[in-house]
């Protein structure tokens, strides 16, 4: 009998990644391995500050889970930085995630 396929769509994926979400997905697809045919569908960012490609772009198995990297572009990259900037200033100002208007 064959496994039931799940897939999970996360910027960010790797075992030195450390994202409450990255971290989140990387346990669930871990732990759900042994029973689902289980694929992570992420980018070859590895640093969100910098949004560069780090990873090499295609497939590569982590701990028995599929992982596809895609080269990730930015549209704008000063709108990034700036954004970036912004959210770790409010960071440094105690400033919850709950208080952030976009």
């Amino acid at each position: 009998m064959t496994k039931e396929k799940i897939a999970f769509i996360v910027v960010r994926y790797g075992k030195d990644i450390n994202g409450g979400a990255e971290y989140h997905c990387r346990m669930l697809a871990e732990r759900l391995v042994n029973d689902y045919d289980v694929e992570v569908l992420t980018t070859c960012v590895k640093n969100y500050v910098t949004g560069d490609n780090e990873y090499p772009e295609g497939e590569e198995i982590l701990n028995g889970v599929l992982v596809r990297r895609f080269y990730s572009d930015p549209v704008e990259p000063d709108l990034h930085k700036s954004y970036v900037s912004r959210r770790l200033r409010q960071r440094s100002g105690g400033t919850s995630c709950t208080d952030v208007v976009f």
